[in-house]
Order: structure tokens, then C-alpha cells, then sequence
């Protein structure tokens, strides 16, 4: 008998499969990727329960199927912003300036419902169209962009990039905008202080070195998660392929009813490898295909570029900022089980989501260390001074970039001890309040 070897995963990219409803037809717009998968552990879990009776003595009087969990980590390296949809619950399109270094994040009030793109000119150059017909909310009121055809952006710096900030608002029926230069840098960021706090930010758009046209790809839209109950409409598939056999001996897992219970993520400073998530998935329940080859998805892997570290900051009150060395965190959705679909799980029902982290930094200064032991020349126990803010970013290459902002963070466990080498470094166990996230990305639909 000539032995046959199945091949896993038609392709090694993570696909969620955003509305289950529509598994066997494969609408190009359900296959969403969103990261490079490098390992999948998810299995089912299918135990037998066992009722003793008194009549069979020490034997067993009956065997019943009990319910089936399906759940394991899937490790994966992101290749945009959707992963986080289904961690948090909700991503949202939009922000306001605040003058200050960061924008605002995206609420019932202020926010892009639709449409708002910037595109290129059919012959590009250096401004872009916005489409009328786009709707998004300042101050609670509902507005309808007008057609601007020529939203201008200024010369490209001869050897350097740049980020500006398009924001828009309502004048009478008419849309005006305001288009914000960025300072030239190798590493540009947006000039936040100086966007207009009545407006409403529509898109970054970087401006490469010496460039002469903007293109529809420069444009990256602005998107903040909003931490909601969780997402329902993930589903996850494994495709066995057996290149020896027919396409009736193919084999599709489908996981549906996914929901991401914990990701973790661990990461040294200046790290060059495009970063890992593990995301500890539970499903309601995984459907078996053995002979369906109709269904198999035609999956082509995405090109997009993988994120990487770029910068770790830990701000305290008095505006001094200190370096990450490492750093770690974890978010826990708490998920709870309920009822059953036949032996399945019935329900994954969201509890409270909480946050862990961990970092290193290297204490440079008196102040820095007074943190860890209270106050200076204290004549009882002190508290660990004050709070203080986490920024934690991921980049890609131009202005692609995930910030993840740490808010009311305090030390935890912090022993503090002088290993006698050059510099001092400190391990941290970090308590968290709260956690915003900031996307800059290109025109994905979400």
C-alpha cells in the first residue's frame, strides 16, 4: 500500500475568515490575512464522561460524550492592524489633534464612518482627490465630505521623509481641509501640535525623499482600537493538502466562533526580526471536510511586510522619558464557556480583560532610582513615587506603525539590586490600568 503524506496548510499564512456564513463559496473579501503563521496549535478537545452506578459495583455503568473545547496558541508574525480587532473588540477610523505630541483617540463623537480616502490624481503628482460622500462625526454632529480635487501636498525634502497630517471639516455643506506639514527627519513622525484641535484627522501621508507624485499607497489611514466585548466573527482554517492524491482527499479544518482569550509578545530592545504574537484561541467548534474539494480556499500568501520593533519609552510625570531595554506584555480576555451547540460550546462570553508587562531599563539617574525606594531622606516607608506611561511601537518600512500606549502604569514587584557592572539595570513587573492603541496603516478595509 503506497503511503500517502498530507501536506499542512495550503499556504503559511494566517487567514481569518471574517463571517463564517460564507464558507464553501470563498468571497475574495472574507480571506482576510493578517499575519505570517509559524506554528498553529489548536486541537479539540473531545473528553468522555464517566457515570458509575451503584448496580455494576466498581465498574463503570456508562460512557457519555461530554463536551467538546477546542482551543491552542497560534503563533504569528502581524502584517497589519486587524489582529488587534479581535483581541480588543473594535477598531475604529480617525482622531483629533490635541495639541500636544499625540492625537486623540477615536470616540462616538469624533470619528470616520465612511468612505474619506485620499487617492492619487488619475495622472498622479503632488495632491490628491478626496470623494464627496464620505461621512464622519465632530462634536457628536454627522457631516458629508464634499469633493476636494486638489488637496495639496508641498515639495518633498531633497534627501530626507516626511509625514503630514490631512484633517477635515464641515464649513456650511462645504469640506475644508487643512494639510499639516511633518518635519523632514530619517525617521519622520507627524507634527501632532500643529493639526487644528476642531478638525478631524483623515490620513498620514508620508512623502519620501525628493519624491515628485503621491501615489493612492502613500496615504496611511488612522485607526484606534476601542475596547469593546469581542469580536464573533472569526474563524480560523487549517487546509490539508495531499499532493500525491486527488482533490477529494483533501482535508479542511475549520474553527468557527474564534475568539482570542490571551496575547502575549515578548520582545528585546532593537530587535531586527519582524516580532512574534502568540494568541491563545478558543473556538465554539472545528468542522471536519474530508471530501470537499470545492471548498478549499485559493489562498496566494500576502507580500505585505512583517512589523518590528521600534521604539520602547517609559514617560514619567516630570517629562523625562527613559529607554526600554526589554520589554513584555499579555492581554487576558478572561474567556468563559456557556451552554452547548450540540457538544460544542454554546457561547464564549468576554470577562474582565487584564493586562501584564515587564520591562528593563538601565537607571541613569538619581531621580530614576528614588522611584524604587519612595523618597529622598524619607524618615518612614514610602510608596513607589507616582505614575507613569509605557509607549510601546512597532513599525514597518515608511510610516506603517502600531503604538501601544500603557496608561497608569506603577512599579509591582521591583527588587533592586547592583549586579557591579557598568550600568545599572533594573527589572520591572509593571502594574497596568489601561491600554489605548494607535494604528497608522495603509487603506485596509476593516
Amino acid at each position: 500500500m503506497a503511503q500517502r503524506d498530507y501536506v499542512g496548510w495550503d499556504s503559511q499564512t494566517s487567514y481569518g475568515v471574517e463571517d463564517p456564513s460564507t464558507y464553501g463559496t470563498k468571497a475574495t473579501t472574507t480571506n482576510t490575512p493578517f499575519g505570517k503563521v509559524i506554528s498553529c496549535g489548536l486541537n479539540a478537545d473531545a473528553p468522555v464522561i464517566e457515570h458509575r452506578s451503584k448496580s455494576s459495583g466498581r465498574n463503570v455503568g456508562k460512557k457519555v460524550p461530554g463536551r467538546v473545547k477546542v482551543a491552542g496558541p497560534i503563533e504569528y508574525s502581524p502584517q497589519n492592524g486587524l489582529f488587534l480587532q479581535y483581541v480588543f473588540g473594535e477598531i475604529r477610523m480617525g482622531s483629533m489633534g490635541d495639541a500636544s505630541a499625540n492625537p486623540l483617540a477615536s470616540d462616538d463623537d469624533n470619528e470616520v464612518k465612511t468612505g474619506c480616502n485620499l487617492t492619487e490624481q488619475g495622472t498622479p503628482d503632488m495632491t490628491l482627490i478626496l470623494a464627496a460622500a464620505g461621512t464622519y462625526d465632530v462634536g457628536g454632529s454627522p457631516f458629508v465630505t464634499t469633493l476636494i480635487s486638489d488637496v495639496t501636498i508641498t515639495a518633498a525634502h531633497a534627501t530626507l521623509n516626511r509625514v503630514d497630517v490631512v484633517a477635515s471639516k464641515d464649513n456650511t455643506g462645504t469640506t475644508e481641509e487643512t494639510v499639516t506639514a511633518g518635519t523632514p527627519a530619517a525617521s519622520p513622525v507627524p507634527d501632532w501640535a500643529s493639526v487644528p484641535t476642531d478638525e478631524l484627522v483623515i490620513a498620514l501621508v508620508w512623502i519620501g525623499a525628493a519624491v515628485t507624485v503621491i501615489n493612492t499607497t502613500d496615504v496611511r489611514t488612522v485607526y484606534w482600537v476601542k475596547e469593546t466585548n469581542l469580536l464573533d466573527s472569526l474563524s480560523v482554517e487549517n487546509d490539508f493538502i495531499n499532493p500525491e492524491g486527488t482533490a477529494g482527499d483533501d482535508i479542511i479544518q475549520l474553527y468557527t466562533g474564534v475568539k482570542v482569550n490571551e496575547l502575549t509578545y515578548a520582545i528585546a530592545r532593537e530587535q531586527t526580526d519582524p516580532i512574534r504574537f502568540i494568541a491563545n484561541m478558543i473556538a465554539k467548534k472545528e468542522e471536519t471536510t474530508p471530501t470537499a474539494p470545492a471548498t478549499i480556499s485559493v489562498i496566494t500568501d500576502s507580500t505585505a511586510n512583517l512589523f518590528t520593533e521600534w521604539d520602547t519609552q517609559l514617560e514619567i510625570a516630570s517629562g523625562t522619558d527613559y529607554d526600554v531595554n526589554d520589554f513584555s506584555f499579555g492581554i487576558n480576555n478572561n474567556l468563559k464557556a456557556r451552554g452547548t451547540d450540540g457538544r460544542h460550546i454554546g457561547k464564549l462570553i468576554p470577562g474582565e480583560r487584564v493586562y501584564t508587562a515587564a520591562g528593563k531599563i538601565d537607571l541613569l539617574d538619581k531621580e530614576e532610582i528614588e522611584r524604587f525606594y519612595g523618597a529622598n531622606n524619607a524618615t518612614e516607608p514610602q510608596d513607589t513615587i507616582g505614575l507613569f506611561t509605557i509607549k510601546h511601537t512597532l513599525k514597518k518600512p515608511e510610516y506603517e506603525r502600531v503604538q501601544f500606549i500603557f496608561s497608569e502604569c506603577t512599579y509591582n514587584k521591583v527588587p533592586t539590586a547592583d549586579p557591579l557592572d557598568d550600568v545599572i539595570g533594573q527589572d520591572l513587573d509593571i502594574n497596568i490600568t489601561s491600554c489605548q492603541v494607535f494604528i497608522a496603516d495603509t487603506t485596509e478595509t476593516y
